[in-house]
């Protein structure tokens, strides 16, 4: 029996899911189809999946990154899990920041990498007076990688290992 469908149309292709129960078993269907007469549709049984199957989109920025308290700098983020997947992983790097110039990202640090945490506890002694430390996080999964928030900062930052 037929619980559930929605169809979503873009450049002249329809995408549509449908969530059918039959005989106690739940199946969810999902088709493409576009102007050409071939149809591509995927079965599958949504209780024999587990956690390393469920992928759906490219993580956004990082949203929310703020310091829980100040001395350790102790930042946190928003989660990305139930928006772009549960198997989204996390970069935070960061750097000093001296006086009121500008941001200098080619000596950033990684303090985490590919890590499931959404918070890191900064065991750094304080910065010299007149320094700051800044921090930035991006997500990344099997869809790809996130951003450090625009392209000078996703360029001049080095890769975490």
């Amino acid at each position: 029996a037929l619980v559930d469908a929605r169809q979503v149309q873009v450049a002249g292709a329809t995408f549509a899911i449908q969530t059918r129960r039959d005989a106690g078993l739940t199946r969810v269907v999902f088709s493409v189809r576009s102007s050409q007469p071939t149809e591509i549709a995927l079965e599958f049984d949504p209780d024999q999946l587990t956690v390393e199957d469920v992928h759906w989109s490219a993580p956004a920025e990082v949203t929310d990154l703020t310091l829980t308290t100040s001395t350790p700098a102790n930042p946190s983020w928003d989660d990305q899990g139930s928006l772009v997947g549960p198997e989204t992983l996390y970069d935070l790097v960061s750097g000093t920041r001296t006086g009121l110039g500008g941001f200098d990202f080619t000596g950033t640090s990684c303090l985490q990498s590919n890590s499931s945490a959404t918070t890191y506890t900064d065991s750094r002694p304080d910065p010299s007076p007149g320094e700051a430390f800044w921090y930035l996080a991006r997500a990344r999964n099997s869809c790809g990688v996130g951003t450090f928030g625009g392209a000078l900062r996703d360029g001049s930052i080095p890769p975490c290992p």
